[in-house]
């Protein structure tokens, strides 16, 4: 459980609690906190970014996913999940510039695009080295 305050007093008025569970195996963290009411793909954060980033994503309903880079030619450089199971919530997961071939990505445009379901959508990033 993680506990987040605005600097005064821990009162009810003034904090948020998550759960967030991470599994090690992939670096993914779930975060459950109230209802979670669409899916959606949010901006990564950083961005432009150097040398890491994190993309954040929440389900409303459970559903198969895949959260795949490409570059701006179309072609895959990294896929971070792949026909992954996942639960309703809020999930976060950190890419760190390279190919799945392992190797560090050069400057430039890359997209991120998150399939669940029947749902597709896309966010554009910005690698600078």
């Amino acid at each position: 459980m993680v506990r987040a305050s605005d600097g005064s007093a821990i009162s009810p008025d003034n904090h948020h609690t998550w759960r967030v569970r991470v599994n090690a195996l992939t670096g993914i963290r779930h975060e459950s906190q109230g209802a979670v009411t669409c899916l959606r793909l949010e901006q990564n954060f950083p961005n432009p970014f150097n040398p890491m980033t994190s993309i954040r994503f929440s389900l409303p309903e459970p559903a198969q996913v895949s959260l795949c880079i490409y570059d701006v030619s179309g072609r895959l450089v990294r896929t971070l999940l792949q026909s992954a199971r996942m639960e309703t919530g809020i999930y976060s997961i950190v890419w760190d510039g390279t190919s799945d071939a392992r190797q560090q990505v050069r400057s430039g445009i890359y997209l991120c695009r998150l399939t669940a379901g029947e749902y597709s959508e896309t966010e554009k990033m910005i690698v600078l080295r």
